[in-house]
């Protein structure tokens, strides 16, 4: 696909909201970061495949899933190594020894069910990328084999079951006696339960460029963020209304049960977590639209927010585990991991470390997908 520019700011912005959020919660909705990152994959592999949908059936699969392999396992794996070096040395960290076949397959998010599971911060934020993967194994098939105008009624039809699954997967879990917090993680990193956030991307993707040039990108952001705040402040005042929530809203782990995730944002809220993650989908969705339809701007193309969407992914991969490195060596010099030089000493780290990471490790990688997979 032609380079976007735009996308690349939204890349970088994902991967901050997750940062910032896993480092020391400093940005409690930044978990959303990761909703952004699937609607975005969603329109990119779709629009890829649509693209190259016109070759043989070998070709087209050879030259996606190459690529594909070409972008993540190198890094994905070699960070997996280093993990098991320290594990082998130190002894931790320990969930690495259970979840390792998990890791290995892409299958580390139907772990999470099981009440034994055990939080790491160096790979529970994993989970992501075996869902990324898992679309990757099926989307390419239904795009190839699928008329466009059937892709997109595939699309809008995962879009309007998801919410149905979500339910019905919470109901379930609950009948098993787990616990709220298990069950809104274990609801959460469902694979079909993420589903409609990649579909979202999808049904971008499926438009003809030359349509979505007849729309208003900034009428689309602006219908986006209107339906994300009118239903957050709906659900708000529901909860309120009824009395299920006081004002302000409690505490999130002793309320977990009426968010999916156990933050304290209104759109989250659903007994049985149906309709937030939709919503906030919607909400990526319109962004993706407008960063792809709009004029560049600064906001998304500045120099810094540019390279750190390039380098997103690494940026990912490493932020959770430098997190607990930051923790251990930074009061050993006498700098508290919370305060502000902390988190700068923190944030230069791990840009800087996937900066290398990407051009001695990531880069020579990606300059192979041209001679392996024209």
């Amino acid at each position: 696909m032609k380079t976007i520019r735009n996308l690349d700011g939204v890349r970088g912005f994902a991967v901050l909201f997750v940062v910032f959020f896993h480092l020391h919660e400093l940005l409690p909705w930044g978990w959303m970061g990761v909703q952004l990152f699937f609607v975005l994959s969603g329109f990119l592999i779709s629009g890829i495949l649509l693209e190259s949908r016109d070759q043989p059936i070998g070709g087209y699969l050879r030259r996606f899933y190459v690529r594909r392999v070409l972008r993540i396992f190198p890094l994905y794996f070699g960070y997996l190594a280093v993990l098991a070096i320290v594990l082998w040395t130190s002894g931790a960290p320990r969930a690495l020894g259970d979840a390792w076949p998990w890791l290995c397959s892409f299958l580390y998010n139907w772990t999470r069910p099981d009440e034994s599971w055990q939080l790491s911060r160096a790979i529970t934020h994993l989970w992501s990328i075996s869902v990324e993967e898992q679309f990757y194994f099926v989307w390419p098939f239904v795009v190839y084999f699928a008329p466009r105008r059937v892709v997109t009624a595939v699309a809008l039809l995962t879009i309007a079951l998801c919410p149905l699954w979500r339910w019905w997967l919470a109901l379930h879990y609950q009948e098993l006696s787990l616990h709220p917090y298990t069950v809104a993680d274990a609801v959460y990193w469902n694979t079909f339960a993420q589903v409609d956030a990649f579909a979202f991307g999808a049904l971008i993707a499926t438009v003809p460029a030359n349509v979505r040039a007849r729309v208003s990108p900034h009428l689309v952001l602006a219908l986006g963020v209107g339906a994300f705040l009118i239903a957050g402040i709906g659900a708000q005042l529901l909860l309120i209304q009824t009395g299920r929530i006081d004002y302000p809203v409690p505490h999130p782990v002793t309320q977990v049960a009426l968010g999916t995730l156990g933050f304290p944002f209104p759109l989250v809220w659903c007994d049985h977590h149906v309709w937030g993650y939709t919503v906030i989908d919607l909400l990526f969705a319109a962004i993706v639209w407008w960063a792809v339809s709009a004029k560049e701007t600064w906001l998304l193309c500045n120099p810094l927010i540019v390279e750190i969407g390039r380098v997103s992914f690494g940026m990912y991969v490493l932020h959770h585990g430098l997190i607990d490195v930051a923790r251990t060596l930074l009061p050993s010099i006498g700098v508290n991991p919370k305060g502000a030089l902390g988190v700068a000493i923190y944030l230069l780290t791990l840009f800087c470390l996937s900066r290398l990471v990407f051009a001695f490790w990531e880069r020579p990688f990606l300059r192979m997908k041209s001679r392996l997979a024209p």
